[in-house]
């Protein structure tokens, strides 16, 4: 009982931190445990419900009128990139530079830019 706890217990604390990362496709995961059968459906979260998708999109459009250089500045958030170690800060550019090249070619495939 007890290793089944903790078993649950490391998969939660998988499950969160993969939380922030975005899929195209509903994702489900079956676990069995104790003979018991555990189903968690994963958030049916879509690119369009990402909060940086409408910043990825003005940056896309932007891009018609003017060179941008760096469009990862545009979408990134300045308070919080600001109380981040180095090392944190590194990771926090880098998935968010994984999220924005999701969104955009999202966006460019289905042809959603105005």
């Amino acid at each position: 009982m007890n290793e089944t706890l903790k078993l649950l217990a490391k998969r939660a604390r998988e499950r969160l931190k993969t939380a922030g990362e975005i899929s195209q496709k509903p994702q489900k995961q079956a676990y069995l445990s104790a003979g018991t059968t555990y189903m968690v459906v994963a958030n049916m979260k879509q690119i369009e419900d990402d909060p940086m998708f409408a910043k990825v999109k003005k940056v896309l459009e932007r891009e018609k009128e003017e060179i941008i250089l760096n469009p990862i500045a545009y979408v990134i958030d300045k308070k919080l990139i600001s109380t981040l170690s180095r090392q944190e800060r590194e990771k926090y550019i880098l998935k968010t530079t994984k999220r924005f090249n999701e969104i955009k070619r999202y966006i460019i495939k289905n042809n959603l830019l105005a």
